[in-house]
């Protein structure tokens, strides 16, 4: 336009005359060219986790959609599936994301209605987060969170991403776990690394490696501990019956303290290694080691011991001989009602005489009751001062 106007016209500073002119063109301005883009500029460096975070909305998706949170530290990705965008769910998942790692410093979103809205701005100022918006149809400003969206529906795709919500929830974390451990090619290092603090988060592919620390930690951790192999014959502390003592044998080893014991009367215990003691195996069971009473001890020695201790069967050495005959089982209600009636030699000792005996012995072995002393010492009065 210049150049064919110097052909035919000229005046002082018609050059600055007509680009003016050209400027001011309303229909012009309305098809001009886009003007050349310049260099973005880079968002500054973070130096922790949660110093600033980006969000975004992903959807529709296969009829639901994803709010994306990214950090910008670690690239630590947080996705959560809903039904819509509206501000109240954004609030809500904003505050159970917030809740677990902390507020973040900075916030940047795009110019949705969900993240300009009155609701959400008093949300990031009552948690004092300073909100940074993206300018509309610019996703270059927001492009971390921009970019990760195309990241999720590829992968989510290449997954078959369908089904129930609760199958797409599975895929979905099962999406997180891999990306998470992944390392990025930003960072060079894995998000889990950067953002836990960690070495990487266990996976199955883990298993592959040999737990050559778990082994050497297992052996010195049982070294200088008892160990009870099973079927061993055993002794386990009772808290609830007289006798503090009760055998067994060992059924099962339960863990590295723990084991299983059944007793001689066929009860299964549980106990720690130190309520266990080692035993002899010709220790007789506990069940036939029981003292019984008296009385029944008596009757016993008079109804059901067949055999009689005859004096002129003693041999020099001091052992008895006893008759090879037995005599035959009587019933009780056979003998005679009084004892008196019956006759016995007397160069033959019975059982009960014997067993008497014993008890009277036993009787006599037991001391007397000591008399308490008190003592006799004369207590004198505590002198107070008296003013």
């Amino acid at each position: 336009m210049k150049l064919m106007s110097r052909s035919y016209i000229w005046w002082p500073n018609y050059t600055k005359d007509i680009e003016q002119l050209a400027k001011n063109c309303f229909e012009c301005n309305k098809i001009r060219n886009d003007p050349s883009k310049v260099t973005l500029h880079p968002w500054e460096k973070t130096t922790e986790p949660f110093q600033r975070v980006h969000v975004d909305y992903a959807g529709p998706f296969y009829n639901t959609y994803l709010l994306i949170l990214i950090d910008a530290y670690s690239r630590w990705p947080e996705i959560y599936i809903t039904k819509d965008m509206t501000t109240a769910t954004t609030i809500q998942i904003c505050r159970r994301i917030f809740s677990q790692f902390g507020l973040p410093k900075v916030l940047v979103s795009d110019s949705g209605r969900q993240f300009t809205a009155h609701e959400f701005r008093n949300f990031m100022k009552e948690n004092g987060i300073f909100h940074k918006f993206s300018p509309s149809y610019h996703p270059a400003t927001n492009g971390m969170a921009e970019r990760y969206v195309r990241t999720v529906k590829q992968s989510l795709r290449a997954l078959h991403w369908q089904g129930t919500n609760e199958e797409k929830d599975i895929m979905l974390c099962k999406f997180l776990l891999q990306y998470r451990i992944t390392p990025h090619s930003v960072t060079n290092k894995p998000p889990a690394t950067l953002f836990l603090n960690r070495n990487n988060l266990r996976t199955r592919l883990d298993l592959l490696k040999p737990a050559i620390e778990h082994v050497k930690q297992e052996a010195m951790s049982e070294q200088g501990i008892r160990n009870f192999a099973e079927g061993e014959r055993v002794a386990v502390r009772d808290y609830i019956h007289e006798d503090k003592w009760k055998f067994g044998r060992v059924v099962q080893k339960l863990g590295k303290l723990i084991y299983t014991i059944r007793l001689d009367d066929g009860k299964i215990r549980r106990k720690h290694i130190d309520q266990i003691r080692k035993i002899g195996e010709n220790i007789a069971s506990d069940q036939l080691l029981q003292p019984e009473p008296l009385t029944q001890r008596s009757q016993k020695c008079e109804c059901d011991i067949p055999r009689l201790l005859d004096r002129d069967q003693v041999s020099e050495s001091g052992t008895e001989s006893v008759a090879d005959e037995r005599p035959t089982e009587r019933n009780t209600e056979d003998r005679p009602k009084n004892r008196e009636l019956e006759t016995v030699p007397p160069n033959v000792i019975t059982a009960p005489e014997i067993a008497l005996d014993k008890d009277l012995e036993a009787k006599a072995e037991i001391p007397k009751t000591v008399e308490l002393r008190r003592s006799k010492r004369t207590r004198k009065a505590p002198e107070k001062l008296d003013l």
